[in-house]
């Protein structure tokens, strides 16, 4: 990283600090897409003035990005101004927002290799064998799923009928890797929950959620 992109990143860390602001970049990471200050100030509980304030202030460090656009189809005179839009910056800062394991993978990848090299277990194996121990420490070291899945950077949102993962810390690679990132995935989450001393077959495949494969149904 070039001293100046350092730099970069240490003054978005540093203006992301607050409590309050950690609330609005989870919100805006969570969000599907652009959303105003009325949404985020509803979100985290504040007014509109305040919701604005901390939101250029983001904006002005390079975590979120502003839009500008008409809330009507009409144009021309009597139109309105645009109204002033935020979103989740599309590129990762230091630090990330999202939040990024890439560590994980990596680990738990060259530990599988190694597996299968000295016990001949076939790759697939070794990588759900392994992704799952990983998963299990994690789920033994916490006190709840919802903490053990935040230390692990998955976003939860709790369901009446199931706990969606509205972050994936492995998404970049999910998206080039996908079949095998997916396979670690499922196997972590399924080894947190064992961790625990809960059902792991509550971990469902979901491949066609927005943000993360696996979600976990409510017993």
């Amino acid at each position: 990283m070039s001293r100046s992109n350092q730099q970069e990143s240490l003054h978005a860390i540093a203006v992301a600090s607050d409590p309050l602001r950690q609330g609005l970049v989870a919100f805006a990471v969570r969000h599907p897409g652009s959303f105003s200050r009325d949404d985020a100030a509803a979100a985290v509980e504040i007014t509109r003035t305040a919701a604005a304030f901390h939101l250029d202030k983001l904006a002005e460090s390079g975590i979120l990005e502003v839009e500008f656009h008409r809330r009507t189809t009409r144009v021309g005179p009597g139109a309105g101004r645009p109204a002033k839009f935020y979103r989740a910056r599309a590129s990762e800062i230091a630090a990330s927002f999202p939040e990024r394991h890439y560590d994980v993978v990596g680990e738990v990848l060259a530990a599988a290799i190694e597996l299968a090299e000295h016990d001949h277990t076939p790759i697939r194996a070794a990588i759900q064998e392994i992704a799952c121990a990983r998963g299990r420490a994690v789920g033994v070291a916490a006190t709840s799923i919802e903490s053990a899945l935040v230390t692990a950077g998955y976003e939860p949102e709790v369901g009446d009928h199931a706990t969606s993962l509205t972050n994936c810390p492995f998404h970049h690679l999910a998206e080039s890797h996908t079949d095998t990132v997916c396979t670690l995935n499922h196997a972590f989450v399924r080894g947190v929950l064992d961790g625990l001393g809960e059902d792991p077959e509550r971990v469902e495949f979901a491949p066609d959620r927005p943000n993360c494969c696996v979600r976990i149904v409510t017993q």
